[in-house]
């Protein structure tokens, strides 16, 4: 069943990532920290946090809508399901899932060059 999800969602996530939620997470993050005065590691955390504050209510109501039978009680099923999904989505993000992708990142700009 999560399979059968995972290619409904995959796209969509990624389209709301990469047309709104990465634009917002790097304009929150630009008004709380400068650039210049901030270590690179901090101002990429921050905006890898708020990339996960921001998409966990989105995609958890998503979800909501389109996997669960929620009926009037679509607020309370899209509450219980944020609460559960956000703090395994914070630690892949930081831990795992962000670490990876950065790594990746510095691999091929390396040997791009």
């Amino acid at each position: 069943m999560a399979f059968h999800e995972l290619w409904i969602m995959w796209p969509i996530a990624v389209i709301i990532e990469l047309c709104f939620v990465e634009k917002w997470a790097v304009a929150l993050t630009m008004k709380r920290f400068n650039p210049q005065e901030t270590s690179p590691q901090i101002f990429q955390m921050t905006i890898c946090t708020m990339i996960v504050c921001l998409m966990c209510p989105i995609m958890s109501f998503i979800a909501t809508l389109l996997f669960q039978n929620a009926g009037n009680q679509v607020i309370a099923l899209w509450l219980q399901a944020m609460f559960v999904n956000f703090p395994m989505t914070l630690g892949w993000q930081l831990f795992f899932g962000g670490t990876a992708v950065r790594k990746l990142e510095k691999i091929c700009i390396y040997q791009s060059f």
